[in-house]
């Protein structure tokens, strides 16, 4: 058997391939824009994302900065979702004494790590300009000093890829991020925001495997 023949595909399996991995594209671009509508409801007056404004202030700022790297990277949808996503921005920077002032406890510690991740996939953005952009650069510079170089590469790497960013909110998270593939019945069940966020991470992610 010549090596042409050890690896010929069939033409009809070629044709069945290709359009039930475009189907599956076209799903999970659906599933990743449906979930982001739901989740920019889920925005408080104050400009965290939350399940309920009585959430304690950690959990805001978690699910805050989860909620603005799925908008991040999902480009198509920054524009319509622009005025949202700088108030999120403001709220982290009002709140940045939670998470960067010693000693900080465990639950803040994620937060620093997830609220940095996010500014990460903000660098080059276009999102933010003048005296808000000079205060995210501040933040992000603070955020950045606090890592080793050689442990964290990443935040001081440039042009980094939003998969590489997904991959390490989910290991500051402690979860598997194929566990998170999935697709939910808006019309039947509640989500709450950190499932809405996590899904549109984790998604967005394997698209761009």
């Amino acid at each position: 058997m010549s090596f042409d023949d050890a690896v010929h595909i069939d033409e009809s399996t070629v044709n069945f391939i290709i359009p039930s991995l475009e189907r599956r594209s076209r799903n999970s671009e659906r599933t990743i824009k449906k979930s982001l509508r739901y989740l920019a409801l889920k925005q408080q007056a104050d400009g965290s994302f939350a399940d309920s404004p009585e959430d304690k202030l950690y959990k805001k700022l978690k699910i805050t900065a989860l909620s603005l790297s799925s908008f991040l990277l999902a480009p198509d949808e920054i524009r319509l979702y622009k005025k949202q996503l700088l108030r999120s921005i403001k709220y982290l920077l009002d709140n940045e004494g939670e998470y960067t002032v010693e000693p900080v406890s465990k639950e803040y510690k994620q937060v620093h790590s997830l609220v940095a991740l996010s500014l990460k996939l903000l660098e080059g953005s276009e999102l933010i300009r003048g005296k808000l952009k000079i205060e995210a650069d501040r933040l992000t510079h603070k955020l950045f000093s606090g890592y080793n170089q050689e442990k964290t590469s990443l935040f001081f790497e440039q042009n980094v890829p939003g998969i590489n960013v997904v991959r390490e909110i989910f290991k500051t998270l402690n979860l598997e991020l194929e566990e998170r593939l999935k697709e939910f019945d808006f019309e039947k069940e509640y989500i709450d925001a950190m499932d809405l966020a996590l899904s549109c991470l984790a998604l967005t992610c394997h698209e761009q495997q």
